[in-house]
């Protein structure tokens, strides 16, 4: 028997039983109930415009029909995007939504609440709209790693 204090006794068996619950416990909390989440799958690839890795823009992944969960994205870097499994889809179909803005040569005022205001490049969106905001692009992520390429076509 153990005495704690406040005069209570425990037996060594009781104590071990708290001791590995505790631990259970805390690995649960470690393991992936949080934002890993379970049944969330990487998915990375490249991203073309017309055969053209593109530079600098961003892909999403906006569940559609019967998928349940979480939109993912990522930023595209020198034609390559990863979105890790800790950030990923679930499992299902997914309407892909891929934008890219470019400068047009022209300045415009910037934000700010001031009267002189500095000038800032303006950009606009340069990948149509059939790939974003009218995207019928879609996706099956499934279980286990998932490679996906996309080649824009803009005429």
């Amino acid at each position: 028997m153990f005495m704690f204090s406040g005069g209570r006794c425990f037996s060594r068996a009781r104590g071990v039983a708290v001791i590995v619950a505790g631990g259970a416990f805390a690995l649960l909390l470690v393991s992936g109930c949080g934002s890993g989440g379970l049944g969330r799958m990487p998915v990375g690839g490249q991203v073309t415009v017309n055969g053209q890795q593109l530079e600098k823009s961003t892909i999403s992944l906006i569940p559609t029909g019967s998928t349940k969960g979480p939109t993912a994205g990522s930023a595209i870097k020198n034609g390559s995007y990863e979105i890790s499994r800790e950030y990923g889809p679930v499992l299902g179909t997914y309407r892909v939504e891929i934008r890219a803005f470019q400068k047009t040569g022209k300045k415009i005022p910037g934000g700010g609440m001031t009267s002189q205001r500095s000038l800032v490049d303006e950009t606009v969106q340069f990948i149509p709209a059939e790939y974003n905001s009218q995207s019928t692009l879609t996706v099956e992520i499934e279980s286990g790693s998932n490679t996906r390429d996309f080649d824009v076509r803009i005429k």
